[in-house]
């Protein structure tokens, strides 16, 4: 089993260059973990790979690049049940704001809906991978799910309060969360996605921004 997890790291190093060209993937280490049963974690690239090991073929989640393996998307989230591991895709994120695909149709409720759906139904023992940070378990994706929950009715106060995204900014009325700002996706632009998620009952255009690219260390893991 080592042998064919080796395997997967090597065909991961080979195919990432075909679909990201950057010159900082030289510097990128895989780093794979067991988290349960047959299922490995592969982190290094930005997004989290999951890996399940069989004796003569692996089946990969990839939370980055769609083309290496089936890729959690919108509500999706794939369930290993005899290794009880969940990869949630972007459903979840661990030690970051998640990213909210306004444009594409997403919303933090419903990323908040799939996570609490996905406490309610899954074991007490499960483990998560999520789509981007560190391995958790049910009570991290319950710590998730009500921090959301709170970071959605912060910024419904703001909007209802008649205060714009930049004074909201201005007054840092996330600055409970400021530790899950990160290059990546920082505190002011994602005050602007959810002011663009949660105001688009309010008529008139509205500049969505796009995410920035989430780079693996040398040595996370969510869009």
């Amino acid at each position: 089993m080592r042998k064919a997890l080796s395997t997967v790291v090597l065909a991961l190093v080979a195919a990432v260059p075909a679909f990201a060209q950057s010159p900082e993937l030289d510097k990128v280490e895989i780093k794979a973990t067991r988290v349960n049963g047959n299922v490995y974690v592969l982190e290094g690239l930005g997004g989290n790979v999951g890996a399940w090991v069989g004796e003569d073929s692996i089946v990969l989640v990839d939370g980055q690049f769609a083309a290496l393996g089936p890729k959690p998307d919108g509500d999706s989230v794939v369930f290993f049940t005899r290794s009880r591991v969940i990869h949630m895709g972007d459903d979840a994120v661990v030690g970051e704001f998640p990213y909210v695909d306004v444009e594409g149709g997403g919303s933090i409720k419903g990323i908040t809906t799939a996570a609490e759906r996905a406490v309610k139904e899954l074991p007490a023992d499960v483990k998560v991978i999520p789509g981007h940070g560190p391995v958790t378990d049910i009570d991290g994706l319950k710590a998730f799910v009500s921090d959301l929950k709170a970071i959605t009715a912060v910024v419904e106060a703001a909007t209802r309060s008649g205060k714009t995204a930049e004074q909201a900014k201005r007054d840092r009325i996330l600055a409970r969360w400021e530790a899950l700002s990160q290059s990546s996706l920082d505190t002011e632009t994602f005050i602007d996605l959810l002011y663009a998620d949660l105001g688009r009952s309010v008529k008139g255009k509205t500049t969505v921004p796009g995410p920035k690219a989430r780079s693996g260390k040398a040595g996370p893991g969510g869009s």
